[in-house]
């Protein structure tokens, strides 16, 4: 009867400071998405970056989708503007989905069938002839931005969400049906 007395309170403390890091998060969200509407985008998604940009493995981002572009606001105090015009590929991929398909890890900017994945390497952690073996631990989810960059070569950005992987997968169904119901002609 005594280890209950001692264990229920505990209890209690976790549940109540699972509410409060739920209730903290709501209300984060809430602020972005007042302040993506001020601007006029049409999504914004928190993330953490990963490779890409040349800001650093975890540096945290906001991205707001408006109609035209990607802005990427790092943590840092630059911004990064993506032309959708300029997206070849914009993928929604858990850590799993990336190991099963690569198998072998080559470098920082690896390719998965058509998809350039920047910072696969460290996805992965630098296994290389990973098999079947599993991971063990939280699944971590990323966003895969393709581009033509400015010299008309394809580059790539990728971003972790794990806090949110709802809205970060919704985000990149935006960013698709985006560029689905644009007018948009490929030179080939």
């Amino acid at each position: 009867m005594e280890e209950l007395l001692i264990f229920v309170p505990f209890f209690l403390l976790v549940i109540l400071g699972t509410l409060a890091v739920v209730n903290a998060s709501r209300n984060e969200r809430k602020k972005m998405l007042a302040k993506a509407a001020a601007t006029g985008a049409r999504n914004v998604v928190f993330a953490t970056h990963v490779d890409g940009l040349g800001i650093g493995y975890g540096t945290n981002c906001d991205l707001y989708l408006f109609d035209n572009q990607i802005v990427i606001v790092p943590k840092i105090g630059v911004k990064f503007v993506l032309d959708l015009s300029k997206i070849r590929a914009a993928e929604y991929k858990t850590e799993r989905e990336l190991i099963e398909k690569s198998k072998s890890v080559v470098g920082g900017g690896a390719m998965i069938g058509t998809l350039l994945v920047p910072g696969l390497g460290t996805i992965v952690g630098g296994m290389s002839g990973i098999g079947t073996k599993k991971k063990k631990g939280a699944l971590n989810c990323y966003m895969i931005l393709n581009y033509e960059n400015s010299s008309g070569e394809l580059a790539g950005v990728t971003f972790l969400n794990n806090l949110n992987v709802r809205e970060l997968s919704r985000f990149v169904d935006d960013i698709n049906l985006l560029l689905t119901t644009q007018n948009r002609v490929i030179s080939l």
